[in-house]
């Protein structure tokens, strides 16, 4: 079925484009929701307004994302959480939390759904997190999750430190050899 886009619908195509789309995505999606309309003569006469009012549009949303994306280059966030004994969170970090401390952060509010976080992060540690503010503006960040209370991330790396300095403990029975895991 051929349409006409009358929004940007991303990924698609932009407003004012003409393309070939399957039936059911556009009488199911594109048309009830107004996205897009049949390609009839009519509109294609007006197609040359609507793409050229679209390209503008798009090029006023480039312009706008890539002066979000220098306020957000370098962006350092840090997010604390309750940890388990194992290091992994109870819950995880999702993009609306991302997304919260962004706007936290530097004032911006970010789409979570422009973060584009694989899956939710669920240890403690550094990651580069992707952002994108449109389609050809991308911004990297760093998140930085850590463990919830200063006394709980204070105490707990100089226990592991101490942990690995101990010695295991070996229990023998009599008659028994001795080994430990490192001599094995």
């Amino acid at each position: 079925m051929k349409v006409i886009f009358l929004e940007d619908v991303s990924e698609v195509a932009l407003a004012g484009q003409v393309k070939e789309v399957k039936n059911g995505f556009a009488r199911n999606y594109l048309i009830p929701r107004g996205l897009a309309a049949l390609a009839t003569p009519d509109l294609l006469q007006r197609q040359k307004k609507l793409l050229s009012a679209a390209e503008k549009r798009h090029e006023e949303q480039v312009s706008v994302a890539r002066a979000q994306a220098e306020k957000l280059e370098g962006l350092a966030l840090t997010l604390t959480a309750r940890v388990g004994e194992r290091g992994k969170l109870y819950g995880s970090i999702t993009s609306g939390d991302i997304a919260a401390k962004i706007e936290e952060a530097s004032g911006l509010q970010v789409d979570r759904h422009k973060i584009l976080l694989g899956q939710p992060i669920k240890d403690i540690g550094n990651y580069t997190v992707p952002v994108r503010l449109a389609p050809e503006v991308r911004v990297a960040i760093q998140v930085q999750v850590v463990q919830e209370g200063p006394e709980a991330a204070a105490t707990k790396p100089a226990e592991a430190e101490a942990e690995a300095k101990r010695e295991p403990e070996v229990v023998a029975e009599e008659g028994e050899e001795v080994t430990t895991k490192e001599q094995e």
